[in-house]
């Protein structure tokens, strides 16, 4: 079988024996890189029957995965299938990936722990959702679990993917790069066991990262959407210009709908965006007229409840008379800027809800005889 094994560890000697078994009855090439373990995950792998490729310090997943992916296409295999090393994936859903492989459907497999997600630790289960869901929206398709590493590649596509990513986001660059290409993607149902996982993962660490590489593929999420053409031809005579979508008619990935719970989200999200935005304002004044004028009896959040809770008193605010009924309270420049806030904040809300339309959906481009006729 022209398909080998990566598997890139660090420090999982307890795990990585009974996996590297476990594949190999499967696959009998698997390669293990090991990067930088002081635990003998190394011994482990050799004596299960694995290739190991070492490391004397820990370099991050992405170069480990990089470095295992070269192997493999020096030895001349055509498809690379990637786990973790941690023992969390299900090797009894590996002929899955192999029946994709078999059947040429995609060019990128990924596993969709998503399906069944019970198993996962609630935390990771709502990061992943959130990772999903960013990236959805930013390449217009539908991706259930973008941050899964049981995945299977095609060693022709990966070579041409500009891969730059050393830690965990590398997973999520490589979807997008191979979605930029017009690549095929499928997502299969896989199970995940994590009874006696330790993630190595990092949350507040690896979630800058991942942001960081967020604002660095940019470009890619443009070129990734499924209504924009291609720029290049492919290797199997696939004309430029032809859209991204019509690469993945094979694949379960459809562009996502513009449903009404979307469209409140977004509501939601500007709602939320004013209000951070008035809570770190607020707090700054508040903080800064406290120290400067202790006398002051009311400062920007009295002002911000006060305006909010009197919106009717918008004309005669905008008129620039004070509210007599707050007379007592309006001592200070940042409890009548709060007041201004509150009001013109509640203002501004109830009628951009009351107005709020979502936006026409644009018409398909016309092809067949539609482009002749044009």
């Amino acid at each position: 079988m022209n398909c080998a094994a990566i598997i890139p560890c660090c420090n999982e000697a307890a795990a990585i024996g009974p996996l590297v078994t476990a594949v190999r009855a499967q696959l009998p090439r698997v390669l293990v890189v090991d990067d930088g373990s002081t635990d003998g995950t190394a011994a482990a792998s050799r004596q299960a029957g694995a290739e190991v490729l070492s490391s004397s310090v820990n370099q991050g997943k992405g170069v480990a995965l990089q470095r295992g992916l070269r192997r493999a296409h020096e030895l001349g295999c055509a498809w690379a299938l990637l786990l973790d090393g941690d023992g969390q994936h299900a090797v009894e859903d590996i002929p899955a990936f192999l029946a994709v492989m078999a059947a040429d459907r995609a060019d990128l497999v990924i596993g969709n722990r998503m399906a069944a997600p019970a198993a996962m630790p609630p935390l990771r289960r709502r990061i992943n959702r959130i990772m999903s869901g960013v990236l959805s929206s930013l390449t217009g398709t539908a991706l259930p679990d973008t941050q899964c590493g049981f995945r299977l590649v095609r060693l022709s596509v990966w070579a041409t993917l500009p891969l730059q990513c050393a830690h965990f986001e590398v997973e999520s660059e490589m979807l997008v790069a191979c979605l930029a290409a017009g690549h095929r993607v499928e997502f299969l149902p896989v199970r995940s066991r994590y009874q006696s996982e330790h993630s190595k993962v990092r949350p507040c660490r690896d979630t800058v990262r991942w942001l960081a590489w967020l604002w660095r593929a940019r470009g890619d999420f443009v070129k990734a959407r499924a209504d924009q053409p291609r720029r290049i031809p492919l290797a199997d005579g696939t004309p430029a210009k032809t859209p991204c979508a019509a690469m993945n008619n094979a694949a379960p990935v459809a562009p996502i709908a513009a449903s009404p719970a979307r469209k409140v989200g977004r509501v939601l999200t500007r709602i939320a965006s004013f209000v951070c935005m008035a809570f770190l304002m607020g707090t700054a004044m508040d903080w800064s007229a406290r120290r400067t004028r202790p006398d002051l009896r009311a400062g920007f959040w009295w002002g911000f409840v006060h305006g909010a809770l009197m919106p009717a008193t918008m004309p005669t605010l905008l008129l620039g008379k004070d509210v007599a009924i707050y007379a007592p309270y309006n001592t200070g420049v940042t409890y009548k800027l709060g007041y201004t806030m509150g009001v013109n904040g509640c203002g501004a809300l109830f009628f951009g809800l009351a107005f709020y339309r979502p936006k026409p959906k644009a018409a398909p481009p016309p092809v067949g005889d539609d482009v002749r006729r044009l």
